[in-house]
């Protein structure tokens, strides 16, 4: 009795296995056919939720027979929803292809809003061009990339970051791109969605700046369907952060809440118990109306409002050679006080408007208002003169007594300046594509024209302390104005054109900029603060250039393409009488490759300059001028190949392994006498300060559909402070150094992961930079635990 009721059993087991259903497939690429690893797939009713593996492939076993919602999401990828049925015993299979989440333009891409296209679309650029998807925002969680970031590109130079162009959703996001391009402000980082950048002849869209590249940063999109997300942070040296936003999207509108919140209490020590560390908030709400998607004339527009807050116990002085040796991340006692205030807020209204697949227009007024005062160590008294800070780690009998001063070990007098500004940035764009196609040729043309104006406004004062046991004392508050009280401005006008012939293989992409500014400086003097204009002194300088270039790709078989450029770099020359616009002609040579998992790219460059410009900062002890450094030759070659070894896994986990490297040299082609600091005097053959060699990282993975460790290793070699040619002196340059990185991502649910990762595991200590006063140190080892939540 017991073996025929064992039989039964399983009898009807079996009957039900018999009727179970299931439902598989893969999500893949629509662009490039690939199948996309880590999609969150969720089947309703039921709750059945699955994440797709390396090869993108899914599986819900074991389903009843019914009505189900499928509902896909990835990062980076537009949202997918379906309504499926499902018979008794049936294995239904699906094949679901995403496109990238750029922009959401149908059709055509607006290039003056997009520089790649994402990442397929930078495969195929006539130049060099690199898209960071949000996965790979994601990836080491480097939300942190500095406050005020020092980025240069092919030989330009990175301080300030002042040579590039730099966007936030294709609007220029400098506080005055024209007239004060070296302030100190970068959008946050850790709040972008992606970045684009972009080098090469295709640049000359995107100016003022065409000789080092362009950034794009993309803030956070509307989400198509409702979507929340939350992440929160926490690590070394009190490090936290949170992020979290919220949107939909319905058939006539649309629209985005979100909330970032940053900070640490700092890795430097000063002598007492003072603060070394920051604190940054940013809100940003988008809203958007628009025609319905299936009208055959399509018509949006998008208002943009954000907000930041910085405050930053931050000083413009570094410490001495033999400080660092005995502690590398001690501060002075007299940078105390130093204290960065800063407030940013852009409003935006982006129109856009598709007549066709062939055809789309997109307009944006913008205005971007961006205070800020660093309160600062600017002088030390000795004898009754005032050294700046710059000087205290000169030779010289003064010079030691002021460094004594600056660290506290002596008494003495001190002058701190209120570095009080405010900038305006606005103005309206346009870009228009059409394109068309006549026979086996394709042709796309671009247009877009900006009218721009920004200011700069600095009223600024000096205090005098006392410094006694450590201790600073108030003894003579300034006047407001009475150290610097001038305002400088820019009025500009650009626009370009650029057209695509595309035959076969082979693509050609001329393209024309057009540059012209007037910019103007109305220096009232510290005597009148109130600018009655007793005193004033006005300057003038126009500046007019035509930006010529031209871009090749050729698509060659196996998945290689040969891409050559050249265009003129250009970069504007503010407001000093004198003053010429840095200039220089520009040359690219590529090859390419991407055949499936395999990715690889080698591009040789040159910059022919015949007038670089070099900026002497007042807030480093110099004067704030512009210097022509005249001709100047830079060279390099860049250099990346990427591949996932998923094929030799025995679990189909992705084994993505990539290097990037990059080989930069720039040296003077005439000698000179130069007051600007970092240049003096130079000899025709001098290497330019301030540009590493040899840039190197090697960065791999293993991932899972729930889970993913990276590790990366980061080289620099190192750096002159100064110009000047042959071995490099130790006194007069930055140290080499290896750092690194690793992160591991773990999947709880559906909704929920949880990470760790660190930077600097090695804890490696190096100096990174000389300037602007004294020798300052990397970031030690850092380390941070997460939560992130999607909803």
């Amino acid at each position: 009795m017991k073996h025929l009721l064992f039989f039964a059993f399983l009898i009807m087991q079996m009957a039900l296995e018999a009727q179970e259903s299931s439902i598989s497939g893969s999500v893949r690429n629509e662009a490039s056919g690939e199948g996309i690893p880590g999609v969150t797939l969720l089947l309703t009713p039921g709750e059945h939720w699955a994440v797709t593996a390396a090869d993108g492939s899914f599986n819900f076993p074991q389903l009843k027979a019914g009505n189900y919602h499928l509902e896909v999401t990835a990062l980076g990828f537009e949202s997918y929803s379906a309504e499926l049925q499902l018979k008794e015993g049936e294995e239904q299979k699906l094949l679901l292809r995403l496109n990238e989440d750029i922009y959401k333009l149908p059709g055509l891409e607006v290039s003056g809003i997009s520089l790649t296209n994402g990442m397929t679309g930078s495969y195929a650029l006539p130049g060099n061009g690199f898209y960071l998807s949000p996965k790979r925002v994601q990836a080491f969680r480097d939300f942190d990339i500095g406050l005020r970031p020092n980025i240069g590109m092919r030989g330009t130079g990175s301080e300030r970051s002042q040579k590039i162009t730099i966007m936030e959703d294709g609007v220029l996001a400098a506080p005055a791109p024209y007239s004060a391009p070296a302030a100190y402000y970068f959008p946050t980082f850790a709040r972008m969605y992606s970045m684009e950048l972009l080098r090469g002849s295709s640049q000359i869209r995107f100016g003022p700046y065409t000789t080092g590249g362009a950034i794009n940063l993309i803030s956070t999109p509307i989400p198509a369907v409702m979507k929340a997300g939350l992440s929160m942070e926490g690590g070394s040296y009190g490090f936290h952060r949170l992020h979290s936003f919220a949107g939909n999207s319905h058939k006539n509108m649309a629209y985005l809440v979100e909330g970032h919140f940053m900070g640490s209490n700092g890795f430097k020590r000063l002598p007492g118990a003072e603060s070394t560390g920051f604190e940054k908030s940013d809100f940003l709400a988008k809203v958007r109306f628009n025609t319905a998607p299936d009208r055959r004339i399509y018509q949006s527009i998008t208002l943009k409002a954000a907000w930041m807050s910085e405050n930053s116990n931050e000083s413009y002085l570094g410490i001495s050679e033999a400080d660092f040796e005995h502690d590398p991340f001690q501060r002075y006692a007299a940078s105390a006080r130093d204290l960065m205030q800063a407030e940013q807020r852009q409003l935006s209204a982006l129109y856009k408007l598709i007549l066709s697949k062939n055809a789309e227009i997109a307009a944006v007024a913008y205005r971007n208002d961006f205070s800020r005062n660093w309160y600062k160590l600017d002088k030390i008294i000795v004898d009754g003169e005032a050294l700046s800070i710059s000087r205290i780690f000169s030779e010289g009998e003064r010079e030691r007594q002021a460094l004594y001063i600056a660290r506290g070990d002596s008494s003495g007098e001190l002058l701190l300046k209120a570095n009080n500004r405010s900038y305006v940035s606005q103005g309206i764009q346009a870009n228009a594509a059409f394109s068309l196609r006549s026979g086996k040729f394709r042709h796309k043309w671009l247009i877009g024209s900006r009218l721009h104006y920004d200011r700069m406004d600095r009223f600024q004062q000096r205090d005098r302390y006392r410094i006694d046991q450590y201790v600073l004392y108030l003894t003579d508050k300034g006047a407001p104005g009475s150290e610097s009280n001038r305002i400088v401005s820019a009025l500009a006008w650009s626009g370009f054109m650029q057209y695509t012939l595309r035959f076969k293989g082979l693509t050609l992409v001329p393209g024309l900029r057009l540059e012209s500014s007037r910019n103007s400086k109305m220096d009232y003097g510290p005597a009148d603060p109130d600018r009655s204009g007793e005193d004033l002194q006005e300057n003038h300088n126009h500046a007019f250039a035509w930006i010529p270039g031209i871009g090749m790709d050729y698509q060659m078989k196996r998945g290689y393409s040969l891409f050559a450029g050249v265009h003129r770099g250009y970069s504007p020359p503010g407001t000093q009488a004198g003053a010429r616009p840095e200039s220089s002609v520009n040359y690219e040579l590529g090859l390419r490759k991407s055949e499936g998992l395999f990715q690889s790219q080698l591009t040789l460059w040159l910059h022919d300059f015949s007038n670089l410009l070099g900026s002497d900062l007042a807030a480093s002890g110099g004067s704030g001028l512009l210097y022509n450094g005249g001709a100047v030759l830079a060279r390099g070659a860049e250099f990346n190949i990427s591949y996932d070894l998923r094929g030799r896994s025995r679990h189909g986990a992705a084994l993505p392994v990539s290097l990037i490297y990059s080989y930069t040299k720039a040296h003077f082609l005439n000698s000179f006498e130069s007051d600007y600091e970092p240049w003096g005097t130079v000899q025709a053959g001098d290497e330019l300060p301030y540009i590493p060699t040899h840039t190197l990282t090697l960065q791999s993975a293993w991932q899972s559909a729930t889970t993913r460790l990276e590790l990366r290793f980061n080289y620099q070699s190192a750096m002159r402070s100064r110009a000047g040619s042959g071995p490099l002196m130790p006194s007069y340059a930055t140290e080499a150094h290896f750092t690194l990185d690793a992160s591991v991502h773990q999947r709880l649910n559906k909704h929920f992961t949880i990470y760790l990762s660190g930077n600097n595991l090695t804890n490696s200590v190096y100096i990174a930079a000389r300037r602007p006063a004294g020798v300052r140190p990397g970031a030690p080892r850092i380390l941070r635990l997460g939560l992130s939540a999607d909803l």
